[in-house]
């Protein structure tokens, strides 16, 4: 090449005699008489217009300068990646400046700048052979075409540019191509010329440092403490991430001066992957990211996450410097509470996180170098499953949860369930050892003790079911049964002999007396419940009853973890105590004793004025049976009182019933009575007989309703003589009046007979037959207490029914004939019957002849 005076003329590049625009011959005359001269293609070149690859020198870097290691170096030939891509100047460049006419396209005549060709012909795989027009003016920003509409000088080899980088999305601004692609680099874009990708130490400029200006900017961070590095700096060695710039900058307004560009455009990043509701953000003034996925605790985008709020700041480093067992808990839990994590993570089987997630994680502290990367198995938005190491001795592998021997039947064979992870309860126990009929927990006496509804186990559905008999969690999955030995069973469970048999088929149901008498058996540390006096012929087995009678024996036996809180009745006994006794008691096929029928219940202190007593049977008799008589309980409390220890093993007097100490079965309760009062001794009422003699436990005035049911409490109102109730036997009351000794006289409501000879006398013509037992004394006071109502001489001090001198006899002395005598009950003999006479009244007003006796048969 020769340049003529400092001049670029025709010459410099032409030359006339032998010119062969080869550079690897010498042009002169010697090349002739050897033959060496080649063809100049018709352009006359002192060199090559192209040379054999890039890297050749063509007519161009003959002058312009290239080589990396020049640092005065002003252009390169534009190469890519692609196969025998061999782009060099001549491609693009024209030696000599087209005069053109009016172009309508760019809208005047100027030619191009830069020697850009108005035409290429570059053929290649990108260009295919197109010969497209170029405008690259130069006259206005707008005139600076690279990428603009059509004509672009990039848009000539390449149809699109990468919509993925987000200066492409904005041809026609001020920003041009070049700021990124330079002609020095090749157009090659590389980031690192302007600053650090990303930024790791603290000066400006590339390859390491920030970008120009960026100090200037307030509240400038010191880049090599950044997390800018800990984002996307990663290697092997340090375990930073690999992140691309796009991550967090997608959107930006690069290269106009700012730096701050972050969460501008989320659409296909990291961060942005939150649920809806949530809006990632930075704030600028505070530098604080909010609300970002990659700084969650990773659950799924249906559930509420839990963000960690970031500074940026000097923050690198801040988490992987964390002591191993905090590292992954600064944004996970430490035992992840989603899905089936609590039930996988606690129960001892895996050693963590490495068992399910092994390409994201090499153990449960360290990410995979390939986990980091920008498309890696970590923050990617996915739950990335990949099976390894052991469980129990059996190799895990896969991705799937249906393929691992944990969610086989037990056998390790098939069915091999599949759980849903989302739905822990999938996973249960019994989805794999009862995944179908003939399987594991449906094998001997599984099904009593599992599968059963009335086995002792089933109930809990969980780990500790299987625990009660196997060595779980620590033997569990390796494939073997680790059954115990038959010590483990008698220890608790079957205590009584002889010990079941687990293999026997078909499996026979144990009696209730294996686990009830004898040695009491402990399941799950409830011992159950006493009933060896039942097995021995006490309480209802006595009248015939069995188990069976009144529990169903196919009910649920435990409600674990409360078990035993269920007494597994039949349905017909169903219902509050004293409805399952009735059921019974009320029934004339079940209980013949006519005695023990119809019987009522006691009063307890909150039933004081209420039509009805509540007091429940089981307060007083154990049904299950006791060493008293009736079932009685052989301990009683009343209320929160300190239990009584009670014998009752008579009826024949009252020491069942109260006892010198004050300590009976009824001054359990009786705290308030007016006679045998709790803890108080030497009272005689009534010694000779049994308290439900008068105290009837039956019929409408019966659970011992002589304490508080008024005048007809005690005797009738009125008592009278037993032939005077009139009572066809076609009535229906007859049955439930008549034989239990109450019956009506005219319109008395609750008047009875006494039972022996001469009781009841004269009543039925002294009492009125509208009267009620709420008129209380004013129907007796005239006769009983001398026309005073509430007497003190009222109240019992022996037995009526055998001791007729109690009764009192006292006339009103209003009803005098002659005011100078007495009133006198006269003739009678108040003695033990049958030496009992009645008598007549003498001087009263009512009679006004001779006085008939009180009763005509006695």
């Amino acid at each position: 090449m020769k340049i003529i005076g400092g001049k670029v003329l025709c010459s410099t590049c032409h030359g006339v005699h032998h010119s062969d625009s080869n550079s690897r011959t010498l042009d002169n005359f010697s090349s002739v008489i050897f033959n060496r001269i080649s063809s100049s293609t018709g352009y006359l070149l002192r060199t090559d217009l192209k040379g054999t690859n890039a890297s050749d020198r063509n007519i161009c870097t003959n002058c312009h300068k290239t080589t990396d290691d020049d640092a005065n170096a002003k252009v390169k030939s534009h190469n890519g990646t692609l196969k025998k891509q061999n782009i060099q100047c001549a491609d693009c460049h024209g030696a000599h400046v087209d005069e053109v006419q009016y172009d309508a396209d760019a809208g005047n005549s100027n030619p191009n700048v830069f020697l850009i060709k108005r035409f290429m012909a570059y053929t290649s795989a990108i260009s295919n052979g197109r010969n497209p027009k170029v405008i690259f003016q130069y006259t206005s920003l707008s005139q600076r075409n690279y990428n603009k509409d059509k004509f672009g000088v990039c848009l000539a080899c390449h149809k699109t540019l990468p919509d993925t980088i987000e200066q492409h999305k904005s041809p026609t601004t001020a920003a041009t191509c070049e700021q990124c692609h330079t002609h020095k680099a090749g157009f090659s874009a590389n980031c690192t010329d302007c600053h650090g990708m990303p930024p790791r130490v603290d000066i400006e400029g590339g390859p390491y440092g920030y970008g120009k200006g960026y100090k200037n900017l307030a509240g400038a961070v010191d880049e090599s403490l950044s997390p800018h590095q800990s984002h996307a700096g990663g290697t092997d060695a340090n375990n930073y991430y690999m992140f691309s710039c796009n991550e967090c900058h997608k959107g930006n307004t690069h290269g106009n001066g700012t730096f701050q560009d972050v969460f501008k455009s989320l659409n296909g990043t990291k961060a942005g992957m939150v649920p809806p509701g949530y809006t990632t953000s930075y704030n600028p003034a505070t530098r604080t990211c909010s609300n970002v996925y990659c700084h969650s605790n990773g659950v799924p985008v249906n559930r509420a996450p839990d963000f960690k709020q970031i500074t940026w700041g000097n923050n690198i480093n801040s988490i992987i410097t964390l002591p191993p067992e905090q590292r992954c808990n600064s944004c996970h839990e430490a035992v992840p509470t989603t899905n089936a994590h609590t039930k996988h993570l606690t129960n001892g089987l895996l050693n963590g996180c490495v068992n399910c997630h092994a390409n994201t994680v090499s153990d449960n502290t360290t990410l995979r170098p390939e986990a980091r990367l920008t498309g890696g198995t970590h923050i990617n938005g996915y739950k990335d499953r990949r099976f390894s190491g052991t469980i129990g001795g059996q190799v895990l592998d896969g991705t799937e949860c249906s393929n691992v021997y944990c969610h086989s039947n037990g056998r390790g064979t098939t069915p091999i369930t599949a759980p849903v992870w989302s739905d822990p309860s999938t996973g249960a126990c019994g989805t794999c050892h009862f995944a179908s009929a003939g399987s594991s927990r449906d094998t001997y006496a599984h099904f009593a003790h599992l599968s059963s509804a009335y086995g002792p186990l089933d109930s809990k559905q969980s780990p500790e079911s299987c625990n009660s008999c196997h060595a779980y969690p620590t033997a569990h999955v390796d494939g073997n049964i680790n059954f115990p030995d038959n010590a483990t069973c008698t220890t608790n469970c079957h205590k009584n002999s002889p010990l079941p048999n687990w293999r026997e088929v078909p499996h026979v149901r144990l009696a209730c007396e294996s686990c009830h008498a004898g040695n009491l058996s402990v399941i799950d540390g409830k011992t159950a419940s006493d009933k060896s006096l039942f097995v021995a012929g006490y309480g209802h087995k006595k009248f015939g009853k069995a188990c069976s009678s009144c529990h169903n024996p196919d009910s649920k036996h435990f409600n674990i973890p409360v078990n035993g809180n269920t007494k597994r009745l039949i349905p017909e006994l169903q219902g509050a105590t004293n409805v399952q006794c009735q059921y019974c008691h009320n029934n004339v096929s079940q209980v013949p004793t006519a005695r023990f029928r119809n019987v009522s219940t006691h009063f307890m202190p909150a039933d004081y004025g209420k039509p009805t007593a509540t007091m429940a049977c089981t307060q007083c008799h154990d049904v299950h049976g006791t060493t008293n008589m009736f079932s009685i309980r052989t301990s009683i409390s009343f209320i929160n009182s300190t239990a009584q220890t009670i014998t009752f093993n008579t009826i024949s007097s009252n020491t069942s019933f109260v006892l010198p100490n004050g300590r009976g079965l009824c001054q359990v309760c009786h705290t308030q009575t007016k006679v045998y009062r709790a803890g108080v001794t030497g009272q005689t009422h009534n010694i000779s007989t049994n308290c439900l003699k008068c105290h009837k436990h039956g019929g409408p005035d019966g659970a011992f309703a002589k304490s508080g049911g008024g005048c007809d409490g005690c005797h009738g109102y009125p008592p009278i003589p037993k032939s005077s109730i009139r009572m066809s036997k076609s009535d229906p009351l007859y049955a439930s009046t008549y034989k239990t000794t109450y019956g009506f006289s005219g319109n008395f409501s609750s008047a009875r007979y006494e039972d022996y000879s001469g009781g009841g006398g004269a009543h039925l013509n002294h009492v009125p037959d509208f009267a009620r037992p709420d008129d209380g004394w004013s129907r007796c006071a005239v006769c009983h207490s001398g026309g005073v109502n509430s007497p003190s001489s009222h109240g019992m001090s022996g037995n009526l029914s055998t001791d007729l001198q109690t009764i009192t006899v006292n006339i009103d002395a209003a009803a005098k004939f002659n005011n100078s005598l007495q009133i006198i009950y006269s003739g009678a003999r108040l003695v033990t019957p049958p030496d009992n006479k009645s008598g007549s009244c003498m001087n009263i007003s009512c009679h006004y002849q001779p006085t008939p006796r009180w009763s005509k048969d006695r």
